[in-house]
Order: structure tokens, then C-alpha cells, then sequence
């Protein structure tokens, strides 16, 4: 099943697929990425280090296709509840205080109680793996620009999700800060999430 995997995540890259492959293979054992030109330190990347630059420059991933790709791939004993696939949305940051140039960059706070963060935010639909872990498996990752809210960005990634093929129905669960008309008038068009 990885050989294959690997094999159509790699007709994904347009561009520079030996780079991004060996991107790919050293971001996933990397502990800790410092930089990245030391990934091209990796045993595993077996381009020049020109190549890291190269592909981060050049590169290009059909994005449609790698969610094809990866909803295809999900583990076949993955979680089920009563017979249902079991997925969850939900976003994280990804600060980026003393980046200045970069574009659309957002304040946004989690709680009342919590500082204010620069940067961009990504929500997250994901397939649960294993109960009781913390294991998924990544379907659709989106970057959720400044004039749009997590809960209108994760409503389009489970409109997404329904036209996927699937022999059985699907459940999304979602916290508390998705209980909005933005986010739940998605279910009222769907038959099978």
C-alpha cells in the first residue's frame, strides 16, 4: 500500500517531483526542521541542496488530485461508529509574528484569555484512525483567508468531502466554535454526511 502511495503522490508533482518527493521523505523523519536547506542534509533527500530552493520556487502539486489521492489511500480498519466514517474538522495557527511582507496575515485569538497572534490560520478535515489515539489521516488542508472564518472554509472542505465515493456515510464532529448557521447549513443539502 506505500509503494503505491508513494507512486501517486508522486504523479501529483507537476514540477520538480524528485525534489519534492525527497522534501517529502525528509520533512516526515526530520524531528526538527531548522531551515530548509537542512533537510537537504537528509539521507533520504538525494537531490543537490540547490534542489530544496528549487522546488520551493518552482515546484507545483495538483492539489485536486492529492485529495483524491489521499481519501483513496485512508487505511481500511480506520475508525468507524455504528457503521459510519468518522472525520473531524477543526483549524490551527501557524504564527508568523515578525513576518511582515507576508500577504494576508490575520490576528486571532482562541480565547478570551489568550494572547493575540499574527499570522495565517489552516483548517484541517481529517479521517480518524485509530479510537482513542490522536492517529488521522489528512484529507484536505486549506489555508482560511482573512476575509473568510473557520467555520465557512470547513463547511466547503465537507461539501468536498460528500462527493468523494464512499460505500458508507460519514459523520463529521466538530467543536463548539462550529455550532453556526455558517458552518451546519452545509448538512441540510447533503444525503450521505
Amino acid at each position: 500500500m506505500i509503494n503505491r502511495f508513494r507512486r501517486e503522490v508522486y504523479q501529483v508533482l507537476e514540477q520538480r517531483a524528485d525534489s519534492g518527493m525527497g522534501l517529502i521523505d525528509a520533512l516526515t523523519s526530520a524531528p526538527v526542521v531548522e531551515s530548509p536547506v537542512g533537510l537537504s542534509e537528509s539521507p533520504l533527500f538525494r537531490c543537490e541542496f540547490s534542489s530544496v530552493y528549487d522546488f520551493l520556487k518552482s515546484g507545483r502539486m495538483l492539489y485536486f488530485l492529492l485529495r483524491w489521492v489521499l481519501c483513496r489511500n485512508q487505511p481500511e480498519d480506520a475508525e468507524t461508529s455504528a457503521g459510519y466514517e468518522v472525520y473531524a474538522v477543526d483549524c490551527t495557527k501557524d504564527p508568523a509574528p515578525e513576518a511582515e511582507t507576508l500577504p494576508d496575515r490575520g490576528r486571532s485569538k482562541k480565547g478570551s484569555h489568550t494572547p493575540v497572534e499574527v499570522g495565517h490560520v489552516s483548517s484541517w478535515l481529517v479521517r480518524l484512525v485509530a479510537k482513542g489515539t490522536s492517529w488521522c489521516m489528512p484529507l484536505d488542508i486549506r489555508r482560511v483567508p482573512t476575509e473568510r472564518t473557520d467555520s465557512q472554509v470547513g463547511r466547503e472542505q465537507v461539501a468536498a468531502l460528500a462527493t468523494q465515493e464512499s460505500s458508507r456515510s460519514r459523520v463529521v464532529v466538530a467543536d463548539s466554535l462550529y455550532g453556526n448557521v455558517a458552518f451546519l447549513a452545509v448538512f441540510m443539502a447533503l444525503q450521505s454526511v
